[in-house]
């Protein structure tokens, strides 16, 4: 931890001691101009509550605590007993987050000036001096911005930090230039950028803001911005922001949400606020809240934001560097049990679960929550961590106890695992994931039909991103949910894990509970399980991981030292083939998956001779009644010609009258007519000349 600054250093910070804001400069102005302090009583009055405050003990607002002389206060200006974080200037977050010597500023030079004449009871550049004077003698701010480049935890990133006492951080024209100034050098040297934002919405801090003049010069810069960050995305450089208590407005909308990583400090007070000085407050929310709703990744207390932060930018700074050496022989399950006690121990109450795995597994996880729209699924844990030294990005189903057993996961969890799964697909980082779920919760409403839009972009991704991924059931994997994740490169299987087909869950309907019985027909579903040895044997897994005896939950420390050993031989074989080589591989092992075995094609044979007998079965059903049908329709009586109403029917050609033509049509027609009269009786083709009485098919009506 940080040596505490000296109290008479931020008191000429100007760091107050109720708010974190800077002190009032009525102290300043009552020692440099007497005079004014002499003939004006308000001056008097302020300075000597300032003395009183100075001396009286200083409480939390929220708790009661005495902060003076706490470590916690002095240092970070938190809290102790409430977690209560107080604002902090832009110089005091950087000297606590940064390596003492390692911060080059940036672009210091650039100042605002007045871009529009306007008329005030205090001129524009006497306003920005007086701000200027506000936080600190010496103190060097000449902006809402500070920019720069900077080491934290090993690894220097460029660096952006907004000043919330200095015109409560809102961008103009200048600041807006110093934000994308910083992002076009972290896109040509390929550093990380980290953005401290702390800003309210204009109208939050009253009319004494000039830039709520220019209102409009500051909305132009969001653009600028937005480009800017998109460019830093496309060269896939990370981008992590803070919010601060508060952050609001266009810091909020446009820069803030623009990073890969939105992290937050407690209580903080997030949003758009767009309700304007007459509701001030719509909009804004705080962070936890935000959290639950999964619009940010984390909440991280200022004492440990360094570490976390360094943290992160180790993962990134290592992706691809550190491969696993293969260690020893791959091990053999070598025991097996009975098919029922196989899905006995998948479903003890004490098997380890993904999480128990995850934390014995990475000795560095950083948890990112939620999916930035819908609200965060505590069924699926997502996050960046560090297995031995590799870099990668992890994705767990958990077993939660809901009613009377686990449910499985939502449309929201398989949601983040995309947003997870495209973040490690754009920084090139491996994913493992771990499966354990008892199948595809179906919620009632709306959201319904977007679980099966998430499976299928889950699947997608599985096989089309060109990092590498590997999968492992650790206990019951369930539904097409379960063959969603386990898409990949490997596929792994715990030695008593099983599978099924069962992966549609109602919310308010059966659970899949535990077997309280040891006898085989109360154990098995109504879709029969899979055991790894059956499923290996079928070609649905590629290896089986053994399980200390009688099971993993007898020892879950030595299943997990199996299961890493296991895990690093196979992202070191997967690490050394080329993207190319390695989508190639991994389409080819999808298009034969459940064929890759002796046991797996003759099953398929077996599957495709069944399909072919039935296609055979339903041709010659299909040909017997096109028989029948044939058959019937010869037999069936001739029907008599249908009479058009209206419509006369024509004679025959024996029956034709020439001297019907005579007085219609010419005498040649006529005569024409007459011949071919004659002709057709001479042949004998003519018919009857009258037809017999009864026939319907030629009325006697039909020749006057």
């Amino acid at each position: 931890m940080r040596a505490a600054l000296p109290r008479a250093a931020r008191e000429e910070r100007g760091m107050g001691h109720e708010t974190g804001r800077p002190a009032p400069a009525v102290s300043r102005h009552t020692t440099n101009d007497a005079p004014a302090a002499a003939t004006d009583p308000r001056w008097a009055a302020l300075a000597e509550r300032a003395e009183r405050e100075r001396d009286d003990p200083l409480a939390c607002p929220s708790c009661g605590v005495n902060l003076l002389g706490l470590d916690a206060f002095d240092t970070y200006r938190v809290c102790s007993g409430c977690r209560r974080h107080f604002p902090l200037p832009a110089l005091e977050r950087l000297y606590l987050l940064v390596e003492a010597g390692t911060f080059v500023e940036t672009s210091g030079v650039l100042v605002s000036v007045d871009p529009l004449i306007f008329r005030d009871l205090l001129p524009f550049p006497d306003r920005f001096e007086q701000r200027r004077e506000r936080t600190g003698p010496g103190a060097g701010v000449g902006e809402a911005v500070i920019t720069g480049t900077g080491r934290i935890g090993g690894h220097e990133a460029v660096l952006l930090v907004l000043d919330h006492t200095y015109l409560g951080g809102n961008l103009g024209p200048v600041a807006a230039e110093k934000v994308v100034l910083a992002m076009e050098l972290a896109t040509a040297r390929r550093l990380p950028l980290v953005a401290l934002c702390a800003a309210s919405y204009p109208g939050f801090r009253g009319g004494d803001d000039p830039r709520l003049q220019a209102g409009i010069l500051s909305l132009a810069q969001w653009p600028k911005i937005a480009a800017a960050a998109a460019r830093l995305h496309v060269a896939a450089v990370p981008f992590i922001a803070l919010l601060a208590h508060p952050t609001t407005g266009g810091v909020y909308a446009g820069l803030g949400n623009q990073a890969d990583l939105i992290l937050a400090e407690p209580g903080a007070h997030l949003g758009l606020g767009a309700g304007g000085r007459g509701n001030r407050e719509s909009g804004i929310t705080i962070a936890e809240d935000m959290l639950g709703a999964g619009l940010i990744d984390a909440i991280v207390d200022r004492r440990r934001l360094q570490a976390t932060i360094g943290i992160l930018l180790g993962l990134f700074a290592d992706r691809g560097r550190f491969v696993p050496s293969p260690s020893g022989e791959p091990p053999v399950a070598i025991s097996q049990s009975p098919r029922w006690e196989q899905i006995k121990f998948a479903r003890h109450p004490e098997r380890p679960t993904g999480r128990d795995f995850l934390a014995c597994l990475t000795s560095e996880f950083i948890e990112l929550h939620g999916d930035r729209i819908s609200a965060d699924d505590p069924a699926m844990t997502c996050g960046l961590g560090r297995l031995g030294q590799a870099p990668v990005a992890i994705v767990v189903q958990n077993r939660h106890p809901a009613g009377d057993g686990p449910a499985g996961s939502g449309v929201s969890g398989y949601q983040k695992a995309i947003r997870l799964m495209r973040l490690a697909g754009h920084f090139e980082l491996p994913i493992l994931t771990f499966i354990d779920t008892a199948g595809t919760v179906a919620e009632p409403g709306p959201t319904t039909p977007g679980v099966g839009l998430a499976v299928a972009e889950l699947m997608r991704l599985g096989s089309t991103l060109p990092v590498p991924i590997i999968s492992v059931t650790t206990g019951l994997g369930s539904g097409i949910g379960a063959m969603a994740l386990g898409a990949g490169d490997r596929r792994l299987m715990l030695q008593h894990a099983i599978v099924t087909a069962d992966g549609a869950i109602a919310v308010d309907g059966p659970r899949l509970q535990a077997p309280s019985t040891a006898g085989p027909t109360n154990l098995m579903s109504r879709s029969q399980p899979l055991t790894a040895p059956e499923c290996l044997r079928l070609g649905l897994i590629d290896t089986i991981v053994p399980e200390p005896e009688p099971a993993a939950h007898a020892d879950p420390a030595a299943a997990a030292q199996l299961l890493g050993a296991v895990l690093a031989r196979t992202l070191a074989e997967l690490s050394g083939i080329g993207p190319r080589r390695r989508l190639e591989e991994r389409a080819r092992r999808i298009r034969s998956l459940g064929e890759a075995t002796p046991e797996g094609r003759e099953a398929a044979r077996r599957e495709i001779r069944e399909l072919h007998e039935l296609q055979r079965t339903l041709s010659r059903s299909l040909g017997d009644l096109r028989g029948r049908w044939e058959g019937r329709s010869m037999t069936l009586p001739r029907l008599p010609r249908p009479t058009l109403l209206g419509v006369p029917h024509l004679p025959r050609p024996g029956q034709l009258d020439p001297s019907r033509f005579s007085t219609r049509v010419g005498p040649e027609l006529a005569d024409l007519a007459g011949r071919i009269a004659d002709g057709v009786r001479a042949r004998g083709l003519g018919g009857r000349e009258t037809p017999p009485a009864g026939d319907p098919s030629l009325p006697p009506e039909s020749l006057n």
